[in-house]
Parts: C-alpha cells; sequence; structure tokens
C-alpha cells in the first residue's frame, strides 16, 4: 500500500515538512493570536483593553508593578486628587522597560494624560532588563528609543529569536488544553482565586532578612533614564514613589540600599522623586513583602495620596 510504501522507504522526506509545520504554529501562536497564556498575559490584555474602551478623559496614570497594583485604588485616588486616574500597572518581571512601554500604549490611546506616578518595588533595580517585558508589551507603538544595547545581539535579531522560541510552542499546547489562568480581578487588580499563603492570614512567616544589597543592574538604570527621557519629550509631570514594603523587611534592610536608590533617582532630570518609604504591618501584608493585601487597598491610597498630593 501507499502508506506502506512510504513509511517504509521515504518516512525521513517528511521531517522537514513537519518541522516546519510545528515550527510555524508556533510563530502563529504567538505573533497572530497571541493567546493569554499566563497570568501576566491575562494582566497586560485587561489593562490594554481598560485603555482602549475608556471614553472618558484620563488625567494621570498609575504605571509600575504588582506593588502598585495591589496598593493604589485609582477610582478612589481620582476621587481625592480630583485628577481622572487610571491604574496600568503590569508585574514587577515586566521591568521598567514594561512600565515605559505602558506609559506608551496609554499616550497612544489618551493623549490628553498630563501626570504620571510611577511606584515600583524597590528591588526591581538589581534585576536584569527584562527582553520579555519589552516584546510583549511594545505592539502598536514606536520603540525606537530602545536601541541594540539592552540585547545580546540586534534588537531585530533578538525580537526574531524571542518570537520564534519553542517555549510558545508550549504555552499554546498548554493553553489549548487548560485554557488562560484562572484569574480575578479584585479592586482593580488580578488576583489569584482560592485561599493563599499571606501574612495578613499567617499563613506566611515572618521576614527574617532585609533586601539583599546588590548592584544595581545597568541596562534596568538606563531603562529608568529611558522613562525621564520620555517624560521630559513628552512634557509630563511624572513623580517616582517606591512601593509598600513589609515593615520587618525594611527594619532589616541597610538604610544604604535605599540611599543608593535615592542616589540614582536624584539624576533624573524630568522624574521627580518621593523619598518617602511606606513601611506597612505584617497584618496588612498580601503573599509577598511588597504585595498590600487588597483590603486595605483604600487605605494604602489614602496614604500615598497624602504624600503625593503636593507633587501633584
Amino acid at each position: 500500500m501507499v502508506f506502506t510504501y512510504i513509511r517504509s522507504h521515504e518516512w525521513k522526506a517528511f521531517l522537514p515538512i513537519v518541522g516546519a509545520v510545528i515550527f510555524c504554529a508556533h510563530i502563529i501562536a504567538y505573533n497572530v493570536w497571541d493567546l493569554p497564556y499566563r497570568t501576566e498575559d491575562v494582566l497586560f490584555e485587561t489593562q490594554i483593553n481598560k485603555l482602549t474602551t475608556t471614553t472618558t478623559p484620563i488625567e494621570t496614570v498609575i504605571v509600575g508593578d504588582s506593588a502598585a497594583g495591589y496598593a493604589l485604588n485609582a477610582q478612589l485616588f481620582s476621587t481625592l486628587s480630583g485628577s481622572p486616574t487610571m491604574n496600568i500597572a503590569l508585574t514587577r518581571s515586566h521591568g521598567f522597560i514594561g512600565s515605559l512601554n505602558m506609559l506608551k500604549q496609554a499616550k497612544l490611546r489618551h493623549p490628553e494624560i498630563r501626570k504620571v506616578i510611577l511606584v515600583h518595588s524597590h528591588d526591581i533595580w538589581t534585576l536584569p532588563f527584562s527582553r520579555e517585558g519589552f516584546f510583549k508589551t511594545e505592539k502598536g507603538i514606536d520603540s525606537q528609543d530602545v536601541s541594540s544595547q539592552y540585547f545580546p545581539t540586534y534588537k531585530w535579531l533578538d525580537r526574531i529569536a524571542y518570537r520564534s522560541d519553542f517555549k510558545w510552542l508550549y504555552r499554546y499546547a498548554r493553553y489549548v488544553v487548560k485554557g488562560s489562568p484562572p484569574s480575578v480581578f479584585i479592586r482593580d487588580y488580578i488576583e489569584h482565586p482560592g485561599e493563599k499563603g499571606t501574612y495578613r492570614n499567617g499563613q506566611l512567616p515572618l521576614p527574617q532578612e532585609g533586601l539583599s544589597m546588590q548592584e544595581i543592574d545597568s541596562n534596568q538604570q538606563k531603562a529608568f533614564f529611558l522613562i525621564d527621557t520620555y517624560c521630559k519629550n513628552e512634557q509630563l509631570h511624572c513623580v517616582f514613589v517606591g512601593a509598600p514594603l513589609h515593615e520587618l523587611t525594611m527594619r532589616y534592610t541597610n538604610p544604604a540600599y535605599f540611599e543608593h536608590i535615592f542616589n540614582v533617582l536624584d539624576r533624573a532630570v524630568a522624574i521627580q522623586p518621593l523619598r518617602t518609604l511606606f513601611a506597612v504591618p505584617n497584618e496588612y501584608m498580601g503573599d509577598a513583602v511588597t504585595h498590600l493585601d487588597s483590603f486595605y487597598k483604600d487605605e494604602m491610597t489614602r496614604a500615598y495620596y497624602e504624600a503625593l498630593r503636593e507633587e501633584i
């Protein structure tokens, strides 16, 4: 039979075809479908949807990582400040470069934005430049200011390597089997459904150490100054303020750690740094030392507003 003939004599000829089909499938999985494979994808998709579907003017955006997402209630901040505000925070894994791209995404859809509140975890400075954070958030915006110096080779070549990575095929296969990660939005930020260990419920042990003294990553620092340049060029009023931190973690952290960060922030041209540190009691904290339990989000929003009211 034909099938037997092919199987026994020419099956090797079909391997390149099969390989090409698999390769094309996972390229399409990333570049065409762009499905929400992970919690981070669901979050990014939701934040972009908020920007796209909101027809009322936005004056202020809150940009940053999950610490900002858990800590700041944009609706309440709008009421307190009298400035229509939207929280479009992503996660720490997106880095400063993800925040830059989200700011560009916001300005693209709402050119009326004039004020920016940057809220990032204190330890983001020591993380490496987020390649995935850049490529995942760059669609539809001008990224000419992010040069090849941030990538292992050239930006265009690294983009091809990133988009053709077989992890997208794996993530697509997992998505087909399991669907999007189970996620819900509580008080305007993503939460994992079900009971989880938090400091507040006593399921996480008290922190025994502070933030580790490490060198600031040079590319992460450069990404911060790209935001500074963008704020200057777009004539935005930008303020940087640190994230809430578990009071014990802050107590155990060498003060020189924060001073080192402030020294970098002081070099910014357009971004105004706020030196206020928010040390938060154990019973207010969620599932990480920078994650406020969402039950206390309004209280923390008021604290941030009081710290920022003279600056915004």
